[in-house]
């Protein structure tokens, strides 16, 4: 899906290629992306997380498995910040439609602004 991103202050995004961008909330929720394993299998996991926007302070970044194993858990700090994550080689055991979800939160600073990640 295209998009138009107007923003509205001097601060740049740099979109990377094949991404998604995800920002919390003004209010507090967070950004959600969600795969759904469509069949039994191991599944593996090779994602980086990266502050786009060049005025970037802190995101919490979350990886969590079936609603209740947290997967990964890291704090993102300032701009190009860039953490990534990979299972081994054999994956992780998902059932057929258990949930993985991707999370980008406000990070320690716990402030909302700037963090497009």
């Amino acid at each position: 899906t295209d998009f138009i991103l107007k923003e509205p202050n001097t601060s740049t995004v740099a979109f990377t290629a094949n991404g998604v961008a995800m920002h919390p909330g003004d209010d507090g929720r967070f950004s959600v992306v969600r795969f759904t394993a469509p069949k039994d299998g191991n599944y593996v996991l090779d994602t980086t997380f990266t502050h786009i926007h060049s005025c970037a302070r802190h995101s919490g970044v979350y990886i969590i498995y079936n609603n209740l194993m947290t997967l990964w858990e890291i704090d993102l700090a300032g701009p190009k910040d860039s953490r990534s994550f990979k299972t081994t080689d054999k994956g992780i055991a998902v059932r057929a439609n258990e949930p993985i979800d991707f999370i980008v939160g406000v990070g320690l600073d716990n402030v909302f602004y700037c963090d497009m990640t």
